[in-house]
């Protein structure tokens, strides 16, 4: 039995070491906002759970948006569930997508991660910033689509419709 409300943020700050590493750019605090904002919470009730306001909580999130650069809100929960789901062995997933070459797969990983072209180039050395710009757009029109974002849900489509068939 719980002594302590299990979304407070008490509580989530005793378990938060567990996907630290996989969000280094973020505080505890972001990381906690990060977590009840993916799964779904509404700042109202995230400002109850913390003891925060729900401008702070908005800020918070803001703050994640900019740190990712990403364009809204829905994608802070993109990312957040692409990390945690691509962040150990993404490989896996390779065959779901035959259709692009092992540099092409390994850079859609790490943009559905979340990660900008120069944390992409930091990563990858060999690559320069415009190799990394052609592979995104090679990406974009390959699978038809206008947004990072779009090659997300594309990306997560994917992976849902093969756990689906895998039970």
């Amino acid at each position: 039995m719980y002594t302590i409300n299990p979304l407070s943020k008490k509580n989530l700050l005793l378990h938060i070491h567990k996907i630290s590493n996989i969000f280094p750019e973020l505080t505890s605090t972001e990381l906690v906002t990060l977590m009840l904002h993916s799964s779904g919470l509404k700042p109202p009730r995230m400002g109850e759970l913390m003891s925060i306001s729900k401008k702070t909580i908005n800020s918070h999130i803001e703050n994640i948006r900019v740190k990712f650069q990403l364009d809204n809100y829905e994608e802070v929960k993109q990312v957040f569930e692409l990390r945690i789901t691509l962040n150990s062995n993404p490989e896996r997933y390779k065959s779901l997508f035959p259709e692009i070459s092992d540099e092409l797969y390994q850079c859609m990983i790490l943009v559905c991660m979340g990660f900008t072209i120069e944390e992409i180039v930091n990563r990858e050395k060999e690559k320069t910033a415009e190799l990394v710009r052609r592979q995104i757009e090679d990406l974009k029109s390959t699978y038809a689509v206008d947004f990072l974002s779009d090659l997300r849900v594309f990306f997560m489509i994917r992976l849902k419709l093969d756990q689906a068939k895998h039970g």
